[in-house]
């Protein structure tokens, strides 16, 4: 690294507040009202020293409806120093009270943003599958599945919701083991089965970033317009990744990055859809091979609103497989 540019860096890295959001950032990407909640600084305060830390390399932001999220560009434009110098502030800061706060702060956005979704889904009862059915049509849902196609396997259903895919899964003659956060979701979808006279279906309680399942105990891992609502994605894939076993499948489907803000009001989505670019990178990231996708837009046959909503909102599928 040139002279100059070290001492610009150095001079960048001088306030601790800076030293704070690097460390946050490392650990989750966040937008500002989470990280003022965190930090406890106003807003100018705040965009001060990200401008600060954007004009380094050292922070990306994306605008996401009405709110700027902010991640740690670990491939920045200061000669690659990002991940080391990383590493020595975590060494040269890991006892400091301040930044343990910081940690306590952000386990409590990301239990926050748990809490907005289960409420929603302890609430949504059916109105779920009806938006799955209006929205995610059935040769979406059965191009999906097709990548599947285990005979004889333990298939898992992350965030099964009310038991929308679970017909189709079931009919594998496998076994399915329906995970979900929401226990009257997972009640929802309990009654489903037995209407449908499905006995192959266990139902797990649990978080998509830490799923009640072994190590190498599925597979495959069907993700069905869930990961839109973890407060944590990329652990998430990460999570499916353990739990899969050598040569595996994992399947997910969910929406393309959209500016249809109303979907965190209405079905407490945490995310406005993905570039699949990002989350190809989290699949290369948990070790997945073979990755494919595919963009697909709505073939729904709703009209009204609807129909509207249909042409702005797009779905990939994407799967990658364990080596």
């Amino acid at each position: 690294m040139e002279t100059l540019v070290a001492a610009r860096v150095f001079k960048c890295l001088s306030e601790g507040i800076r030293l704070r959001l690097i460390r946050l950032l490392a650990q989750e990407e966040l937008n500002g009202s989470e990280l003022r909640q965190i930090l406890d600084v106003p807003q100018s305060t705040l965009s001060r020293h990200l401008n600060v830390l954007k004009d380094e390399g050292f922070v990306q932001s994306r605008r996401e409806g009405n709110h700027s999220f902010f991640h740690l560009d670990h491939q920045p434009r200061l000669n690659g120093t990002t991940d080391d110098l990383l590493r020595i502030i975590q060494d040269l800061t890991g006892d400091d009270p301040e930044l343990a706060q910081d940690h306590a702060g952000l386990n409590q956005v990301l239990a926050e943003r748990k809490r907005s979704v289960l409420e929603h889904f302890e609430a949504a009862g059916e109105s779920w599958d009806d938006f799955q059915q209006q929205h995610a049509d059935h040769l979406v849902k059965q191009r999906a599945l097709s990548r599947l196609i285990p005979q004889d396997k333990v298939i898992v259903d992350v965030g099964c919701g009310s038991g929308y895919l679970l017909p189709e899964l079931a009919g594998t003659q496998g076994s399915v083991i329906a995970i979900d956060n929401a226990p009257a979701q997972l009640d929802r979808a309990r009654a489903k089965c037995r209407r449908e006279g499905l006995d192959n279906v266990e139902f797990r309680h649990g978080e998509l970033e830490a799923l009640p399942l072994k190590d190498q105990e599925a597979d495959a891992v069907f993700a069905h317009l869930s990961l839109h609502h973890t407060p944590s994605p990329e652990l998430a894939v990460q999570e499916m990744s353990r739990i899969l076993k050598p040569g595996a499948t994992l399947v997910i489907t969910d929406f393309l990055a959209h500016e249809e803000s109303w979907l965190r009001d209405e079905h407490a989505d945490l995310w406005l859809g993905f570039e699949t670019q990002a989350v190809v990178q989290w699949l290369k990231t948990a070790g997945f091979e073979n990755i494919r996708q595919e963009q697909h837009a709505y073939a729904s046959s709703a009209d009204g609103k609807h129909h509207e909503i249909a042409n702005k909102l797009k779905l990939f599928i994407l799967s990658g497989t364990r080596p």
